[in-house]
């Protein structure tokens, strides 16, 4: 996929997600059609899922960088001045529906076979909080949320059960390995406490 076409999907799926947020839109709009505007891969497509018309206005703000240095990250950031609207207030729904894409896993996950062992890697995106964080702005404590269980099968077999604190790093880095050979179908699942879920598989090479 070339970089340009990555960046514009990109963008497009925040915006949507965004304007979800700032109650511009409903979960119910973006996510029409099987996939919706998260599976856009302009934002022109993700208008014409919505079935809506883009208007000039200066009510509502995106900014989006011209060029995202890092591809897995591009900041977008969305202020509305229509009345109704608060951005950030449904950020816990917009969380779930973005997780719900196919295109969005917070998991990113390898496996490779050599001398009858699978390594597996994983890099998970997970704020991992502990609770004990002062918010910067506001003095207040960052209420706790972080990954609490973490299992991987191999197969019908378990491989892998791993318990977690607030003590793990943000975005936290997964490396393991267990007896095994290529062809095998390797699944990664985490609960949070806050009951939170996301999974991804990968085929062992």
């Amino acid at each position: 996929m070339k970089r340009r076409t990555f960046l514009q999907g990109t963008l497009a799926a925040s915006a949507a997600g965004l304007a979800v947020s700032a109650g511009l839109l409903t979960p119910g709009m973006v996510m029409a059609e099987g996939g919706g505007a998260f599976d856009a891969k302009s934002m022109e497509d993700a208008l014409k899922v919505m079935a809506l018309t883009p208007e000039d206005s200066g009510d509502v703000k995106i900014k989006a960088p011209e060029i995202a240095e890092n591809g897995a990250v591009v900041p977008v950031t969305v202020t509305s001045g229509v009345a109704g609207t608060t951005v950030g207030k449904n950020h816990r729904r917009l969380r779930r529906l973005i997780q719900r894409s196919k295109h969005m896993s917070s998991i990113k996950l390898k496996a490779s076979a050599k001398d009858g062992a699978v390594e597996v890697k994983a890099l998970m995106t997970h704020p991992m909080e502990t609770g004990q964080r002062k918010d910067k702005k506001t003095g207040e404590l960052v209420p706790a949320h972080f990954i609490k269980e973490i299992i991987v099968t191999a197969g019908d077999k378990t491989v892998l059960t791993a318990n977690w604190g607030g003590s793990v790093s943000k975005n936290p880095y997964l490396a393991f390995s267990y007896a095994g050979k290529a062809g095998d179908k390797v699944k990664l699942s985490w609960t949070d406490n806050k009951g939170e879920k996301d999974s991804a598989e990968a085929d062992v090479a």
